[in-house]
């Protein structure tokens, strides 16, 4: 069994924050790279996300 998946931490200001990171963290992890930790800031309200693949 292969070692794959992703994990999505968000702290984030409100609903809509968060699932603008989220949806930022999943445009990042399609490019098909290894992220350990790739911290992603949102644009609108000062949330932010880390983001970890496992490819």
């Amino acid at each position: 069994m292969s070692d794959t998946g992703i994990s999505v931490y968000i702290a984030a200001v409100d609903i809509d924050d968060a699932r603008a990171l989220f949806d930022e963290a999943l445009a990042v992890a399609s490019e098909g790279e290894r992220h350990a930790g790739t911290f992603l800031k949102a644009t609108r309200d000062g949330g932010c996300a880390q983001l970890y693949t496992h490819l």
